[in-house]
């Protein structure tokens, strides 16, 4: 903040204005990029888990019915 302030000087109140309100939208966009990043891990877990339940329900399906064939 130091530094847009530094540059800021002398360049009129409006400027400093607009470098602060950007300084200002840059924190708030790390957050929630953060938080989006969070989420889409959250997601990405789940779904793995959701893919190896999907996959072993599969394998004992083909289990099932090669027991049914056999017999």
């Amino acid at each position: 903040m130091e530094t847009i302030l530094e540059i800021a000087k002398g360049q009129g109140f409006p400027v400093m204005l607009l470098m602060v309100a950007i300084a200002w939208m840059q924190r708030v966009n790390a957050d929630l990029i953060a938080r989006l990043h969070d989420e889409r891990a959250d997601r990405l877990d789940k779904l793995e888990a959701a893919i190896r339940e999907c996959e072993r329900d599969r394998k004992d399906l083909w289990v099932k019915l090669f027991e049914h064939r056999a017999t």
